[in-house]
């Protein structure tokens, strides 16, 4: 066995839940990474988490090492005199950050991507496992920004549950290009079609190149939503994580009329049981969420086909967070996005001088080997309470 084979890690069985408001936070998703396993932060409320972070902590050197990676400086300057300026004191309430709105102003969308960068690159930091994002379909203002701030930071999967997530497979292929996405907006009293019924994001400001695209996975209860899930979304789905009826999160109710327990909670029937050979004829790899607690638990979920050797890793260079790739290419000049169909030209970065662009171009790492990226899953289990 040659040193490289030795030392490749175990292919991923588990993926950490998205367990939210910020109980699945970068912390555990890093612990977890180190693990070899699929750790995952919650994107829920994330501003709001972070906004409070700043105040109850302010910034230490590590979060300070994130925020000067972030490609805008002048976001992080006003999300740090709007809450770490100064402390809060116990017991008096936090700063709150705005409920948002469709028209919200461009600074609370600055702090979401910014929030979502941070937890990402902090549950990145000093390992090469992998991260993902849980995201709800349901809470649908934040849900791009969110998509680009996870990006940028080099965000292996997105994960999405709470609804059937069909749009946000071409929505990643978009915000990876550096193109506008459109988003679906829920209206009462308004068709699909109307214009109240979307919402429109542009990554151009943020970005200096193209960004990796991360894997996506969607979260189902059956394979009749897995099915759906895969045959109509608008790009590529590359897993499923399908919860049973005993997994904590959204899950849908049983289906038909069904009886209750003494404390009110549904009773599942057999129709609500996951045909787990329809979903293995999509050939689509699949983690399975609810009652897997015990090593056996994990050999069952294999031997229904779980992981089913059909995982592949993210591409070696999604692990690399979008500055450290232009950093690696360009040195000191960021490409400037140009008019419709005309060449991406050049200007010098915003925030930094050319020693310390030099510094940061010195430190840019080389791509991952393949050998060090999990390759192949085999079994996996997924316990969450979003």
């Amino acid at each position: 066995m040659n040193q490289s084979a030795a030392l490749s890690p175990p292919s991923p069985w588990l993926i950490q839940g998205g367990m939210g408001v910020a109980i699945s936070n970068w912390r555990l998703a890093r612990a977890v990474a180190r693990q070899g396993q699929i750790g995952v932060v919650s994107g829920t409320a994330i501003e709001t988490v972070f906004a409070r972070r700043l105040q109850d902590h302010g910034v230490d050197e590590e979060l300070r090492g994130v925020l000067q990676r972030f490609p805008r400086a002048d976001v992080v300057d006003r999300a740090l005199e709007r809450f770490a300026s100064r402390r809060r004191r116990e017991g008096t309430p936090y700063r709150a950050v705005p409920m948002l709105r469709v028209d919200s102003p461009r600074r609370d969308i600055d702090l979401i991507v910014l929030a979502s960068f941070v937890e990402v690159a902090l549950a990145k930091a000093g390992h090469g496992g992998l991260v993902g994002i849980n995201l709800l379909t349901k809470i649908q203002l934040p849900t791009a920004a969110s998509l680009l701030g996870a990006m940028l930071a080099g965000v292996d999967y997105v994960m999405m549950g709470a609804g059937v997530p069909t749009h946000i497979p071409g929505a990643l292929d978009d915000l990876s290009e550096g193109r506008e996405v459109t988003m679906p907006l829920d209206v009462v009293g308004a068709s699909s079609e109307h214009p109240a019924s979307s919402l429109r994001f542009d990554p151009a400001e943020y970005l200096a190149g193209a960004l990796a695209r991360p894997q996506f996975f969607g979260i189902v209860s059956s394979n009749v939503l897995a099915t759906a899930l895969v045959r109509r979304s608008s790009g590529r789905v590359d897993g499923l994580v399908v919860e049973r009826p005993s997994a904590g999160g959204h899950n849908a109710p049983p289906r038909g009329d069904y009886p209750v327990t003494e404390a009110g909670e549904p009773v599942y029937g057999p129709r609500d049981e996951v045909d787990y050979g329809a979903l293995n004829k999509l050939d689509v790899p699949y983690w399975i969420g609810g009652g897997v607690t015990r090593a056996a638990d994990v050999t069952a979920a294999q031997e229904l086909g779980a992981g089913a050797g059909r995982w592949a890793p993210p591409s070696p260079t999604a692990a690399i967070p979008a500055w450290r790739r232009v950093c690696a290419a360009i040195s000191c000049t960021r490409p400037r996005r140009g008019r419709s169909g005309s060449s991406p030209r050049c200007a010098p970065p915003r925030r930094a001088t050319p020693s310390r662009c030099s510094t940061r171009r010195a430190a840019c790492p080389s791509p991952p080997s393949t050998s060090s990226v999990h390759a192949t899953a085999t079994s996996a289990t997924s316990a969450r309470t979003t």
